[in-house]
């Protein structure tokens, strides 16, 4: 089945959602609890990986879902363009980080700076390298639960089986804590 074209432009009155680039920790998060459904179907973005995301992501049944998403246009992938100067610049500098050298988060980094893209991550460290980074800064930087959010926001879940899926995200826990540490609570972060 392919992905509807209209489905990324009629939340946004006919124009093309943005795209979000996610690492492999969000398709490997999302994809064992079989639900790569709530990154291929939001309204509000078009979600694409990285080149080295599509090769770091090996385990069934995630790989199948993450690949029969490509294959229906739920998922695109992109390859940082190394004859843009922009991108090869920031490839270069992400890549040349210890914590990211050859992986696919130097790539969903460099992507998010150079062509001006949303990413989604719940790894800490491209967490903070996204907030860091001026280019793409903590407006553009998404994790899993702001992920689940979108899905209660557009109507695909509600808030109580957010919850529920919550529970069942290797994210969890740190989040969890996270949430704490804000001074709420998670059926009134899912519900704003």
């Amino acid at each position: 089945m392919t992905r509807p074209a209209t489905a990324a432009a009629s939340a946004t009155g006919g124009a093309t959602a943005p795209l979000l680039v996610v690492d492999a920790c969000t398709v490997i998060s999302f994809g064992s609890v079989a639900r790569l459904d709530l990154l291929t179907d939001l309204r509000r973005y078009r979600v694409a990986v990285p080149e080295l995301v599509l090769q770091e992501v090996q385990r069934d049944p995630t790989r199948a879902a993450l690949v029969a998403a490509i294959a229906d246009g739920g998922i695109a992938v992109l390859a940082v363009d190394l004859a843009v100067e922009a991108e090869g610049h920031a490839l270069a500098e992400y890549d040349g980080r210890v914590a990211f050298q050859g992986r696919g988060e130097a790539q969903v980094l460099a992507l998010a700076r150079a062509r001006g893209l949303a990413l989604a991550s719940d790894e800490r460290r491209v967490q903070r390298a996204a907030a860091d980074d001026p280019a793409i800064g903590p407006a553009r930087l998404l994790n899993g639960l702001a992920l689940l959010r979108e899905a209660v926001r557009e109507g695909r879940l509600t808030v109580a089986a957010a919850s529920t899926l919550f529970g069942r995200l290797d994210f969890a826990p740190a989040t969890t804590r996270a949430i704490a540490r804000a001074g709420t609570t998670l059926d009134a972060y899912l519900a704003s």
